[in-house]
């Protein structure tokens, strides 16, 4: 940054760098492509790390560069030869462990939090500190505890499962009640069709299957647990219910 323009605290890069914000505002690297047409459908990630490994002369030749770097303090390359690896086999702990020493040797002289907390969190998960299945499972249980009604349902749309839902056509009523004096608080009409979930809030029409209760009962059917209460047609709940993908899969960031 030009000397004239650095004003410190305000100019210190602490939840943001030139190097992050420059390319996502100027480039469009955050969520498209480098604007270079070769890496609009670049090859499978896995795939390209496997050429990779076998035209650099394989495994053992790119470990061994790896650590050269590392000790050489390039921790960067040492990071994007040990991804190779990691991504042919995510078993390989030397590579694992590797790449994890070379971000954590990055995180400790990056002043800038975010970035921080990627190097160093990158390096945990490499060695296997953190239970991501576990975090994603608290987060999900979280959010489903604290939604209001609408914006619950709305979370539905993402968890639609494609291979069962299918080409079913399912439609059905939600109106929520006031815990206290029981009247009907919200309605919304949720429509399944074409493995797509729709959430409409609006009057029910008549005819419409629907359910009666509380954001609490829908809680606790989510949990597994009996709604407590006659809510109506309970059966067509689970049936959609049973077309969502409510358990989250395990999913890692730097061992993939």
């Amino acid at each position: 940054m030009p000397a004239h323009l650095d004003h410190p605290p305000y100019t210190s890069p602490m939840c943001g760098t030139p190097w992050i914000i420059a390319p996502e505002i100027y480039h469009g690297w955050v969520s498209w492509f480098s604007g270079d047409a070769t890496d609009l459908l670049p090859t499978e990630p896995v795939e390209k790390a496997r050429r990779y490994v076998k035209l650099m002369g394989g495994r053992e030749k790119v470990f061994a560069e790896a650590e050269r770097a590392f000790f050489a303090e390039d921790y960067q390359f040492a990071a994007e030869l040990t991804q190779l690896l990691v991504r042919v086999d995510n078993l390989d702990w030397d590579a694992r462990y590797l790449k994890a020493a070379a971000l954590r040797a990055r995180g400790y002289g990056e002043i800038n939090t975010i970035a921080r907390a990627w190097y160093l969190n990158g390096a945990n998960e490499l060695e296997g500190k953190v239970n991501t299945r576990m975090l994603l499972g608290m987060g999900q249980r979280v959010v489903a505890g604290t939604l209001p009604p609408g914006e619950l349902l709305q979370s539905w749309r993402y968890q639609v499962d494609a291979e069962k839902a299918g080409a079913t056509w399912l439609q059905l009523g939600f109106e929520f009640l006031n815990a206290d004096s029981g009247a009907v608080q919200e309605q919304f009409h949720v429509t399944l069709r074409n493995s797509i979930l729709e959430v409409v809030e609006a009057p029910l029409p008549d005819g419409l299957p629907r359910v009666r209760l509380t954001i609490a009962q829908l809680r606790s059917v989510l949990a597994g647990k009996p709604a407590g209460t006659d809510i109506g047609d309970e059966e067509r709940l689970q049936e959609l219910l049973g077309y969502l993908d409510r358990e989250p899969a395990n999913f890692s960031l730097h061992v993939r």
